[in-house]
């Protein structure tokens, strides 16, 4: 169908008069009359329209309706162009339909713009591809949608890798975060490593854990620190140095080997392992016992007492009865 009415476009009949009009296009209602004679009682909504050229007359009615102009126009263009002499300029396409869209290409297919591309769907969109999909820009990629709704990212049904690549990874997480593995998990880092906690941790190994620290190591605790091994707890060590105020050990039995031992408490020094030794000499008889008991060490962190050195010799004419040494 061709509007004769405006002068842009020149048509030539068999009788010689010339039409010229802006657009030609295409036009089936969406609801026919019962005269199929005339268009006059046929609906104004379209079933189907093709528009080539600038804007046209069968769409001025549809700018004069609301419901109609949806009909016509994508809503994103209508939110673009908000007059009707923006949606005049220049020479385009239109094509609208009220049924389904059906486009199909048996070989290459290309769709180039010099502006944007604004895709729009008021249900699913759904993009298939037998073989490999790529996405690139030269500029920024957002991936958005509603607030309170989910975005899913699964490679391979839960059997394909997922490689994240960047420069700087930055991830908020505005509530709780869960983290399930199932095989072996990796971290390798080739720079320091820095973790701020506002909270406490809670930390539970079902495993062997083994630790290596090359270099120094560095712990503050501005609290109680408290380690509670129910097993064997050791420590090996070249050099221990403890500093502190008060140091108090609970055991029931302890041991300790060592070279040689040094205790200092309240400036007094005591030495361990004094050695208390009595000769007894006669002329013509020696002792013939000689008796040494309860030979007893206790330390208790204050003083160290050596008691019970007890020295006896019994002899017919001399008898030392009873040397203690009190240290």
């Amino acid at each position: 169908m061709t509007d004769a009415s405006s002068s842009s476009v020149s048509v030539s009949d068999t009788s010689g008069t010339a039409y010229q009009n802006s657009s030609t296009y295409l036009f089936v209602p969406g609801a026919l009359g019962k005269d199929s004679t005339v268009a006059t009682d046929d609906s104004s909504t379209p079933g189907s329209y093709f528009r080539l050229g600038s804007y046209s007359d069968m769409e001025t009615g549809a700018q004069k309706n609301g419901a109609n102009r949806a009909l016509f126009f994508p809503r994103d263009h209508v939110k673009d162009e908000t007059s009707n002499g923006s949606q005049s300029v220049g020479k385009g396409i239109l094509l609208a339909c009220n049924g389904r869209l059906l486009m199909r290409s048996s070989d290459q297919t290309y769709l180039h713009s010099t502006g944007s591309i604004n895709i729009d769907t008021e249900d699913k969109l759904n993009v298939h591809a037998d073989k490999d999909i790529l996405v690139t820009s030269n500029e920024t990629i957002t991936i958005q949608n509603a607030q309170s709704k989910a975005i899913t990212i699964i490679a391979g049904n839960g059997q394909g890798n997922l490689t994240t690549k960047g420069l700087q990874a930055t991830i908020e997480i505005n509530g709780n975060e869960f983290k399930s593995t199932t095989s072996d998990s990796f971290s390798y880092y080739r720079c320091n490593v820095y973790t701020y906690k506002l909270g406490g941790m809670v930390d539970v190994t079902l495993g062997g854990k083994f630790s290596y620290w090359l270099g120094d190591a560095l712990s503050i605790t501005t609290s109680i620190d408290l380690t509670i091994s129910l097993s064997i707890a050791m420590t090996l060590y070249v050099v221990k140095v403890d500093i502190g105020l008060i140091k108090v050990d609970f055991v029931r039995n302890k041991y300790e080997m060592k070279e040689g031992k040094f205790v200092a408490a309240k400036a007094n020094f005591f030495i361990f392992g004094a050695k208390a030794e009595t000769t007894v000499t006669k002329a013509d008889e020696t002792a013939v016992s000689n008796e040494t008991k309860a030979v007893d060490s206790g330390d208790a962190g204050v003083q160290t007492w050596v008691k019970g050195v007890v020295s006896k010799v019994s002899g017919p004419d001399s008898e030392i009865s009873e040397i203690k040494s009190t240290m």
